[in-house]
């Protein structure tokens, strides 16, 4: 597996897990309409995990002045619990290192489960919110 920024013939590769993995029942949510993977494509701020079976595991982050923000990540869901995610944190964490980022942060809605995923990889809970009634897990990781 590897690790590379996404492409414009990823669209509909990245569109498809982030359907399939990341959909939310609830009227504005946009992060697996193709249309908004497209914008993030072209700007550089989509990653993917690669494999012999294509692709595998998606990631899209903001850069801010002194953090980044993990905005999308999802994995293929017949490549759950294979180390996927975990690959895309541990680029994303050299990434920001490299940078002289400070920190890494994360929400993550309650439905996807993922809070022990993202503590057992050093994210601290910070914080807890509500966008238009699905609560979520406001998450750090700081670089030491």
């Amino acid at each position: 597996m590897r690790i590379r920024k996404a492409r414009h013939n990823d669209v509909s590769a990245i569109q498809k897990i982030a359907a399939t993995e990341l959909k939310l029942d609830f009227v504005g949510f946009r992060l697996h309409w193709p249309t908004t993977i497209k914008e993030a494509v072209s700007g550089g701020r989509y990653f993917v995990a690669v494999s012999e079976k294509g692709i595998i595991g998606i990631m899209c982050v903001t850069p801010h002045a002194r953090y980044v923000e993990i905005d999308t990540l999802a994995v293929r869901g017949d490549h759950k619990r294979r180390g996927v995610g975990e690959a895309l944190i541990s680029f994303i964490k050299e990434k920001a290192k490299k940078s002289g980022l400070k920190f890494i942060s994360v929400g993550s809605f309650y439905e996807y489960r993922a809070l022990g995923f993202y503590k057992k990889l050093g994210f601290t809970r910070e914080d807890r919110g509500s966008w238009r009634g699905h609560p979520y897990h406001y998450l750090e990781y700081r670089s030491a």
